[in-house]
């Protein structure tokens, strides 16, 4: 499933989204011992940075041990009693450095690495991606069959846009979180505050926030007079309750 995979992450890079977390099933077909084989499996792909903007610091990039900690959390879930048995192996796979696999007995459950260079420029990807697969028949031999659900992925794009404001030093972030999706719970998906300034820069007793807010619409792609007319009313919301002064970010 590799390949599909990454003609995926390549489509989403071009259009400016490159903190990317993918998964797939399906089948895959080789040759063993001289006959072929069918095999069910689950694909995961994880590319970019996997945490949101934060006014701290810089995010940290994906890498072996997020890949790690995604396929052992994935393991504690569905296979509880035997996931403290797996044995991790160094081998090879083709298409991927640095891999690790992990091994139930004699056969591989899963495997984890880094895509080679030379199948990210064939797909036109500049940056570096991980990649996991899982075999599906054997996790579920080893299930105990807890019962779990996961949501699709939207169907329609989202949007941002970035807001700066000058407060009160006593105004926290969470006033102004709690405060936006009170003002829209329908089409604000995510509220994030990515830089925070004090200093002699700015008047005494203000801060300045510079926020983050996530546009979806699950029915149809949002127009940019439904973008505007949110963003006025939270505008006006932060002025009128918080004491806000505002400009666009």
């Amino acid at each position: 499933l590799m390949s599909t995979g990454l003609e995926v992450i390549s489509y989403n890079i071009n259009r400016r989204q490159k903190d990317l977390g993918l998964f797939e099933t399906g089948k895959i077909y080789g040759k063993q011992d001289g006959r072929y084989i069918e095999s069910h499996v689950l694909g995961i792909w994880s590319t970019g940075q996997h945490l949101g903007e934060h006014w701290k610091g810089k995010r940290p990039v994906t890498d072996i041990f997020r890949l790690k900690a995604l396929l052992e959390n994935l393991f504690s879930q569905i296979i509880p009693g035997h996931s403290s048995h797996l044995q991790q192996v160094e081998e090879h796979f083709g298409g991927l450095d640095d891999v690790i696999s992990y091994h139930a007995g004699k056969r591989r459950l899963a495997v984890a690495g880094k895509v080679k260079k030379a199948l990210l420029k064939s797909t036109d990807i500049a940056q570096d991606v991980w990649y996991a697969e899982v075999n599906l028949e054997l996790l579920t031999r080893l299930s105990t069959q807890t019962p779990f659900s996961a949501a699709g992925p939207p169907r329609f794009p989202e949007v941002r846009r970035d807001l700066s404001m000058l407060l009160d030093g006593n105004v926290r972030y969470e006033a102004i979180e709690k405060l936006a999706f009170q003002t829209d719970s329908r089409l604000l998906r995510q509220v994030n505050l990515f830089d925070v300034y004090e200093g002699d820069k700015i008047a005494a007793g203000k801060k300045s926030y510079a926020i983050s807010f996530t546009l979806r619409d699950d029915e149809s792609t949002l127009q940019d007079k439904q973008i505007d007319s949110v963003m006025d009313r939270l505008m006006k919301q932060f002025e009128s309750k918080l004491g806000a002064v505002i400009r666009k970010a």
